[in-house]
This record gives C-alpha cells, structure tokens and sequence, in this order.
C-alpha cells in the first residue's frame, strides 16, 4: 500500500466525492447486489458452472487459492449460490479469507442471516483489523435488511467503544446507524470521526455515512469540509 501523504490524500477526495453523490442523490440511483441474481432473460448456466469452480477453490487447502476466490466473489452473482461455504469461510485459518468471507456476506442481506452468530465472533475476537472491520459492516447491512435482527447490537456498540483499532471503531458505528438509521445519535457518532486525526478514518467515517444515503444528507457539508484540509 502507498502511504505517501499526497497519494493517500488525493484518494481519500476522489472517494469522498463519490460518497458525496452517493449521500445526495443515492436515493435516486438504482443499487444492485449480488443477490439479486442474473438479469432477466440470462441463462444460469454459466452462473452455475462459474459457482462450481469456485465452490472447489473455496475448499483448496491452499490459502492463496482461497483467497483469490473469495475476492472474486463481491458484486458477483455466483456468491448467492456459495452461502454455506462462505458460512464455513468465516472459520477459515486466513485472516484475508474470513476479511473477504464477511464482505460478500454483508450485501446479501437478510438471506445471509445465519452468518450473524459468526460474524458477531469474529468482530469479537478476530486478531485481524480488517476482519473485525468487515465483519462489523456485514452485520450493519444484515440487520438493515432484516429489520427484527437485533442481535448484533451490544457487539457493536462494545466495538465502537473498545476496540483498538479507530477504523473498526467507526465502522461499528456505521452498522449501528444503518441497523437504526432514524436515530440522530448514531448518525451523529459517525460524522464524529469525520474530523479524526487518521486520514483512512476520516474515509471509513464518510463512507459509512455514505451508506445510510438520504439519513445522512445533513453530514454532506462535513464531508465537504474534510476533503478540503
């Protein structure tokens, strides 16, 4: 990863730019996610061959293999046809497998609803930032979707509040407020960490709040402001 300050600053405003036009007119853009399936009119026979090769990579005893599986999987029809595996991943030995594993869960919504005991574990307890993290945002998304799915909520907010690492912090946040987007506290919370010393933070900070769409309207000018310093 390039970390060189300039670098690192003209990403975070390409990407908080497109948080803001996800904030200020997501509401009218039509969101698709892997669940949804193929279009219309498309055969599934590919979709069903593609989920076989990966269904096979996903149990490689090789790490490198699995990785590169399940990163293949996001925005990829072929995940709704490999739940039970991806329930398995979230066990994997890799950190990156499980990170990736919660990533693809997270936009399947409420079908993914099993996952929720894992991914609370994993938020838990997983030695991996980027685990804890993803697993922190699948959770928002599940509960989002499935709207009397509570369980996740004292996990995340002893994350928000304990965990050491500022970018799971926020991002524990983020979830509260897409699981309880009427409440002003936990939009407030995150745009809190809009003015966070570290940069991938203050990101993490818009892009949560990028999620919650029109809820967050009121934030856009913060954001504004943070990608101006």
């Amino acid at each position: 990863m390039n970390n060189h300050p300039q670098t690192m600053s003209s990403s975070i405003f390409r990407f908080g730019a497109l948080v803001l036009c996800v904030v200020f007119v997501g509401s009218d853009v039509g969101i698709g996610t892997a669940a949804d399936g193929p279009p219309a009119g498309k055969s599934k026979g590919p979709l069903i061959e593609q989920a076989a090769a990966l269904r096979m990579a996903l149990l490689s005893p090789d790490p490198a293999v699995r990785v590169e599986a399940v990163r293949a999987l996001p925005h990829n029809a072929a995940a709704r046809l490999l739940r039970p595996e991806l329930l398995a991943a979230l066990k994997d030995s890799n950190g990156e497998v499980r990170e990736w594993a919660a990533t693809v869960l997270g936009p399947q919504g409420a079908d993914a609803v099993d996952a929720v005991p894992q991914l609370i574990v994993q938020l838990q307890s997983d030695s991996v930032n980027k685990a804890r993290e993803t697993a922190a945002r699948a959770l928002g998304r599940i509960g989002k979707a499935t709207p009397t799915e509570r369980r996740a909520i004292p996990a995340l907010e002893k994350a928000a509040t304990d965990d050491a690492d500022s970018v799971v912090r926020v991002v524990a946040l983020g979830a509260l407020a897409l699981i309880e987007p009427d409440s002003r506290a936990r939009i407030d919370a995150v745009a809190a960490y809009l003015t966070h010393a570290d940069p991938l933070t203050r990101m993490k900070a818009a892009h949560s709040l990028g999620y919650l769409m029109e809820k967050a309207q009121s934030s856009g000018p913060a954001i504004a402001r943070v990608l101006q310093q």
